[in-house]
């Protein structure tokens, strides 16, 4: 790794805290009220979200955001490495939620809206997290 672990779980923390409240931010502000009509009786609410699963599934991403973030070679500046990061990530998301679209039968337009907004909260985490990495 490019960085010792302190300084990597540091970067996992700060990006996670970061990344987690801009996307929950986002969800909530943008992304529901566009999504809800496509998603109908699908679409979770307060009272029947699994915060716990969601927080979970959202941490394990960012552990292997970071990890990439921290293992990348190359290229050397913070700022392109996190983009590079953060791009595999966000391929990733586009895949499995384009994947779930079909196998379940969910509306393409609506998983590729919510893969969006994922990835550049994700974009954006890997961008803080490559940036403490590279802290000097």
């Amino acid at each position: 790794m490019r960085v010792g672990l302190g300084r990597w779980l540091l970067s996992l923390l700060i990006g996670y805290i970061v990344a987690s409240g801009l996307n929950w931010a986002v969800a909530e502000k943008f992304l529901n009220d566009i999504i809800k009509p496509g998603f109908g009786p699908l679409m979770r609410t307060s009272a029947n979200t699994q915060v716990g699963v969601i927080v979970g599934g959202f941490a394990l991403l960012m552990v292997v955001l970071s990890l990439i973030c921290a293992l990348l070679r190359a290229p050397d500046h913070w700022l392109q490495r996190g983009l590079a990061a953060g791009g595999i990530v966000s391929l990733g998301l586009f895949a499995t939620y384009t994947f779930l679209s079909g196998w379940l039968n969910l509306p393409t337009r609506e998983m590729c809206l919510t893969a969006t907004a994922d990835s550049i909260t994700v974009i954006i985490g890997a961008l803080v997290m490559t940036r403490i990495q590279d802290w000097r």
